[in-house]
């Protein structure tokens, strides 16, 4: 899982330095139309309608390359999903608690995602990045979906409910989250 996560992050270090890219082209078109209108040059506007399309490249080479990070994605909610039928199927307490564990791995992959989308300026991409982590994000419920599933079955096993992971209180999971301010008070 540590090399697949590695590997997404790569993935996401590409596509920003792809993003940047981009964004010089269309800075360097600005100015060039600029320049081409204030100095009534010819020569300046072919080249901008030439620069046009190297930008519409970078968009939709951007764009294959967000898709095809998302599938690969995929294929590890869908294993989550199998492995909780598989521990449903064999009444395994053990696989189930090891779902939390596979889906820390899809949690991460998605934690920062909406600031790193946030951070382009172009609007169309702001939009079209805004909607893939819709996407995201509902692949990671499916994650928590299948730890849910898990609880259940351990419960059936067992005959005791317990929670593997508390979401709806993640300064139990994770206190380092907790400011100073927001820390629980002891009273003496």
């Amino acid at each position: 899982m540590r090399d697949q996560r590695r590997h997404f992050h790569q993935q996401l270090e590409d596509l920003e330095q792809q993003i940047q890219d981009m964004g010089m082209a269309a800075e360097d078109l600005v100015e060039s139309a600029v320049r081409a209108v204030s100095e009534d040059e010819a020569r300046l506007c072919d080249e901008v309608i030439a620069g046009d399309d190297v930008v519409d490249g970078y968009y939709f080479a951007i764009e294959r390359q967000i898709l095809s990070v998302f599938a690969l994605q995929t294929p590890v909610a869908l294993k989550m999903l199998a492995a909780a039928r598989d521990a449903f199927a064999r009444r395994d307490v053990r696989l189930c608690r090891h779902l939390t564990v596979m889906d820390a791995s899809i949690d991460h992959l998605n934690r920062g995602m909406l600031a790193r989308i946030l951070e382009t300026s172009d609007v169309a991409m702001l939009r079209w990045g805004i909607g893939m982590h819709f996407i995201a994000r509902e692949i990671e419920r499916i994650g928590d979906h299948a730890v849910d599933i898990g609880e259940q079955v351990s419960y059936i096993v067992t005959g005791r409910f317990v929670e593997f992971t508390d979401a709806s209180h993640p300064e139990v999971e994770h206190p380092e989250v907790l400011t100073r301010a927001e820390a629980p008070r002891t009273v003496a």
